[in-house]
């Protein structure tokens, strides 16, 4: 296995920046394409998408479980158990993204009723949503992989991974929710096809890199093997580390809820306030 050299903390902490300013750029571009279907578009883009990043804490969760366990390995010369460990992301990640899959597909009506979401947003909202299902497992995967590749401090083939993917994502997005020609394109859809698509090309990529700078190609099993005494060290340091957030997203619902109460055009300034204001959070944390 190769070894790279010692990494100062900012050529490890520019990447990560760079991957958080890349998948709220594609998120602009997405809510930029659907404020020119109408307002209630922008607002089901935005109402989803706050549906999505809360059901993906718990990738949170596994990723800062499996990179944190990656790291201490590596760093006590423990190649063997980083390698299992790394494995492990792919059957966890499996397991956890399938049950998400299934939290989407039979619980979208439920969960956009509990928001409060208009009629007119409820209806673009649903079909939306579900559009996600697959796509949320290949997430599943990208996201694990890349707590591995970081971990073992190939952040910058992280970046260039995230780079191809979400470049992919927002070019896709453009021509399948637009159109082209006499095509008149599919709206929402689009978005969530071209996600799974870009979402693709990064486990091919995360594949890729595992290989050739890890030497560590996955068996079949892996894809599924589930290990719950290697798993629960991995939910000890990921659960905790991911608190904050999953309690922010609670509270976050509720004023979403609240929001959705108010209409159409109240949804959709939200959509378009909030976007906005992730890059001026992410400035601060900087």
């Amino acid at each position: 296995m190769s070894t790279p050299e010692r990494l100062r903390l900012n050529t490890i902490a520019g990447p990560l920046l760079g991957e958080f300013l890349l998948g709220m750029t594609v998120a602009m571009g997405g809510l930029w394409l659907a404020s020119h279907e109408s307002d209630a578009a922008a607002g089901a883009f935005g109402l989803v998408n706050q549906i999505l990043e809360t059901l993906s804490v718990a990738f949170r969760v596994l990723a800062i479980g499996l990179g944190v366990m990656v790291t201490q390995y590596v760093g006590g010369g423990q190649h063997a158990a980083a390698r299992r460990v790394a494995l492990l992301a792919l059957g966890a990640s499996s397991w956890v993204g399938a049950a998400i899959m299934l939290v989407v597909v039979a619980g979208n009506d439920v969960m956009l009723d509990w928001l409060n979401a208009p009629a007119m947003v409820a209806s673009l909202a649903a079909p939306y949503l579900q559009w996600f299902a697959p796509a949320l497992l290949l997430d599943a995967y990208n996201l694990s992989m890349a707590a591995v590749l970081r971990a073992h401090l190939f952040a910058k083939d992280s970046l260039r991974i995230m780079i191809a993917m979400h470049g992919t994502h927002l070019a896709l997005a453009f021509v399948i929710m637009r159109g082209w020609g006499s095509w008149d394109g599919m709206g929402l859809e689009g978005y969530a096809i071209a996600m799974l698509i870009s979402r693709a090309l990064g486990l091919v990529l995360h594949l890729w890199f595992w290989r050739v700078r890890m030497q560590l190609t996955p068996s079949k099993q892996d894809w599924w093997r589930f290990a719950w005494v290697d798993f629960a060290p991995v939910l000890r340091v990921g659960l905790p580390g991911a608190g904050v957030e999953v309690t922010y997203r609670a509270a976050f619902m509720v004023s979403l809820a609240a929001t959705a109460r108010l209409g159409v055009t109240a949804l959709a300034t939200h959509s378009y306030t909030l976007q906005l204001l992730k890059y001026v959070l992410l400035s601060r944390a900087v």
